[in-house]
């Protein structure tokens, strides 16, 4: 599928300093696709199932991995129930998970 997204650079573009301030996380495409993402995994459930035997299993709930960029490598912290985090939580959590990643503060769970 093809996205314009130039309405949403032009937003983060007027909006980057005020949202820093207001909210103590960077503004980026990001929270905006993982978003976009969660609505569509509950839009098309499937996608967001599991197999667990011979059983298909439903989930209600989108635990969605973020690639963090660390000395090592990557490392993928993990927002949890992404699905009824707002685009300013989910600002929040990534940039909160990502300096934790950073940081060596990642709890295994």
């Amino acid at each position: 599928t093809e996205v314009d997204v130039t309405r949403i650079l032009q937003l983060i573009q007027e909006q980057k300093a005020s949202f820093q301030a207001q909210h103590g996380a960077k503004i980026t495409i990001t929270p905006f696709v993982a978003r976009a993402i969660c609505r569509a995994l509950q839009a098309y459930p499937l996608l967001n199932a599991s197999l667990e035997g011979d059983t298909i299993v439903m989930k209600h709930y989108v635990h969605l991995g973020i690639a963090v960029s660390v000395d090592q490598g990557v490392m993928v912290p993990v927002l949890k129930n992404c699905q009824s985090l707002s685009i300013v939580e989910i600002a929040q959590q990534i940039a909160d998970l990502a300096l934790k990643a950073r940081e060596h503060r990642l709890a295994p769970n």
